[in-house]
């Protein structure tokens, strides 16, 4: 049996901020677009990035342009008519796993010269446990 991978890993900055929307069966996801270089010096490719639930909730709070991203997912084509009948095409990559490797400073300077923190970090929820404690294994 052949096996086939579908995987893309990127890394490069964020090149718009993300934008949280939500379909009609009533699923969040955000899309941006990340940067990364060309064949040549002065050449930049940009890539369509799609998320979905709640990675899509974090990266439309967190993510900002020019920020550094890991990005982990698979390759997804699209096609479709648009509203003239023009057959149009995108490849998405859907984001999976996106890490923020660096943020530019979102530091602002108020008139008495004190700094505004950036936004606080919401507690992530823990997964549920799979492994019993210690104290039920039974041997």
């Amino acid at each position: 049996m052949t096996k086939t991978v579908n995987k893309a890993i990127l890394v490069g900055h964020v090149a718009r901020d993300p934008e949280l929307q939500c379909t009609s069966g009533g699923k969040s996801y955000c899309r941006f677009s990340v940067a990364t270089e060309g064949w040549s010096k002065n050449e930049a490719d940009f890539h369509s990035v799609v998320c979905w639930n709640e990675t899509a909730e974090r990266m439309a709070e967190w993510l900002h342009k020019g920020d550094l991203v890991y990005v982990e997912g698979k390759i997804s084509p699209q096609s479709w008519e648009d509203k003239d009948g023009v057959k149009r095409n995108r490849t998405d990559i859907i984001g999976f796993t996106v890490n923020i490797l660096h943020q530019k400073s979102r530091a602002k300077r108020d008139d008495d010269g004190s700094t505004e923190r950036p936004r606080e970090r919401k507690p992530v929820r823990e997964p549920e446990r799979s492994i019993p404690p210690e104290d039920e294994i039974p041997f």
